[in-house]
């Protein structure tokens, strides 16, 4: 079975799961059970599906209850991101996602440039948890290295989108150019 063999309402719930995946990093069965209406028993038949589907997109941690996305994930849908970015700054859901009533830090009134997708996920996701974030930056002052944020929100200057953060090492420059982010180590 893929994506294609699945009815509207299967890819919507599909479609959640992914979303909570990639961008909180974690979910669980009664969020699912939740967002659709239907008993444990069908929310466990979808994520099953959906683990068949990507066997590698999450694991199951049976003291917190959640599943978690793995370092191997990929999408199950294409989120675009200048779609994406726009639907989570202005609280918007299609149906497809996991908007609903999850405070997102992203704010946009417009967009130039468009930052990579996974980069704005795991930031979004170490915002939401709380979590530091290793990334490789590149900065017009200080060249290229490493540096370990606490990302809190990401922002759109109708230039290009910034994420804010703490930072041990460059304390007073709080913000960063998520065009200079190249990676993570």
């Amino acid at each position: 079975m893929d994506w294609t063999d699945l009815n509207y309402a299967q890819k919507q719930r599909f479609a959640y799961i992914d979303f909570k995946l990639l961008f909180i990093g974690h979910m669980r069965r009664a969020e699912v059970v939740n967002y659709s209406g239907q008993g444990l028993s069908s929310a466990s038949r979808d994520i099953t599906l959906y683990k068949e589907l990507h066997p590698n997109n999450m694991t199951y941690d049976s003291r917190d209850k959640r599943y978690y996305q793995t370092p191997e994930f990929t999408p199950l849908v294409e989120h675009d991101a200048k779609k994406t970015l726009a639907k989570l700054a202005n609280q918007i859901s299609d149906g497809l996602d996991a908007i609903d009533n999850i405070d997102f830090p992203v704010e946009a009134p417009s967009q130039l440039n468009i930052p990579d997708i996974f980069t704005v996920a795991r930031l979004i996701q170490a915002t939401i948890n709380k979590k530091t974030f290793n990334i490789i930056y590149t900065s017009l002052s200080s060249g290229f290295g490493a540096r370990e944020i606490v990302p809190h929100s990401i922002v759109d200057n109708r230039l290009r989108w910034h994420v804010r953060a703490f930072s041990k090492r460059y304390p007073k420059h709080p913000c960063g150019n998520l065009h200079q982010i190249s990676g993570e180590f």
